[in-house]
């Protein structure tokens, strides 16, 4: 196995629409490693054609996280999901597209919050409808849109997670790598912002132990300050635990961003996979 990786820095900035355009003319060939190192919080991406972390694998493809056949699903007499079939590979993905299109259902599927009405979905190389349910989502977590904590303090809302797996949390650990200081642990869930919400959610998906994060739009409620920390802060995770992503997001910027592969919905059906 050849890998060729991309360098330092160049002299420009990350442009959103030049970056996403040439990687979606990229096929699957130029699959990108996930365990090159992520910039810094706070540090800006530049480019050298796509991404200054990214390197090309030659003669491999990237292992298979979720593969999905032929899925459809109807709500409230409407066809939500028109027979998708797509394989989501180890590292982060990105399901990309409007409003409305099907995003977020689909990542409902990938942990049992919903079952498809037709086709089959594999985990892992596994179906996903022969792991039992509790332990499928302890390990394949959702991180929802909006935070939706429990009252109390951070640090009740961290031990709640974990003594669902049974498990006693190091708060303070969890805490840093969901990018907050040990004194958040003490402090009312209600009264912190919305970003700092979102990393308790974090926090406490983490108490878990996954080894799969399906995140919904996880920034979309937030400034472009708090965005960029929350992105960094995912990213970060990504490299010194070695999570595997499925990012929901109608933002191609943000999915240029943080995913090293894409799959484009419109309507309920794929209209591109990269």
């Amino acid at each position: 196995m050849v890998r060729v990786q991309i360098g330092a820095a160049d002299s420009g900035a990350v442009y959103p629409q030049k970056d996403v355009g040439w990687f979606l003319d990229r096929g699957l060939r130029d699959v990108l490693d996930p365990h090159v190192p992520r910039p810094e919080e706070g540090k800006r991406f530049h480019r050298q054609r796509f991404y200054p972390r990214a390197a090309f694998i030659v003669g491999r493809v990237a292992a298979s996280l979720f593969d999905l056949d032929g899925i459809s699903l109807s709500r409230g007499g409407k066809q939500v999901l028109k027979g998708v079939s797509a394989q989501l590979p180890e590292g982060a993905s990105a399901v990309v597209g409007p409003s409305g299109c099907g995003k977020s259902t689909l990542l409902r599927l990938l942990n049992r919050l919903a079952d498809p009405d037709a086709g089959s979905i594999s985990y892992r190389s596994r179906a996903l409808s022969s792991y039992e349910v509790l332990g499928l989502r302890r390990e394949v977590c959702l991180v929802p849109q909006l935070p939706g904590l429990l009252e109390g303090t951070v640090a009740g809302n961290v031990s709640f997670a974990a003594r669902l797996a049974g498990r006693e949390p190091d708060t303070d650990r969890l805490l840093d790598l969901a990018g907050l200081d040990s004194s958040f642990a003490d402090r009312d869930a209600a009264r912190l912002s919305v970003g700092e919400q979102q990393r308790v959610m974090l926090a406490r998906t983490l108490a878990l132990e996954p080894s799969v994060l399906l995140l919904d739009e996880p920034t979309s409620a937030l400034d472009e300050a708090a965005r960029d920390s929350v992105e960094a802060t995912l990213l970060d995770l990504r490299a010194r635990l070695g999570l595997s992503f499925v990012l929901v997001t109608h933002d191609l910027a943000q999915a240029s961003r943080m995913a090293d592969s894409f799959l484009s919905l419109d309507n309920g059906c794929v209209v591109d996979e990269r």
